[in-house]
């Protein structure tokens, strides 16, 4: 997975450092993202496309997303 150079390599999810979890997905580090699971499952939704982006199954891996920025718009603005 290609990393984008202003993203971290490390999760910003408490909830997959809790689970102690390593996804090959960008929304691991998305602050747009909400992580939920238990010991046996791990999911993912996307509060900017309003889907589940990961489950577990390896199908569909989303590696590239410009919803990490969308925020970032609106502080640069307010600056």
């Amino acid at each position: 997975m290609d990393d984008h150079p202003n993203q971290s390599p490390q999760s910003s999810s408490p909830t997959l450092l809790t689970l102690n979890k390593s996804v090959p997905t960008v929304c691991a580090r998305c602050s747009n993202s909400m992580w939920f699971g238990s010991e046996k499952v791990t999911k993912c939704f996307c509060r900017v496309m309003h889907a589940l982006t990961w489950s577990g199954d390896g199908k569909d891996v989303v590696t590239h997303c410009d919803g990490i920025f969308l925020g970032a718009e609106e502080e640069e603005v307010g600056e």
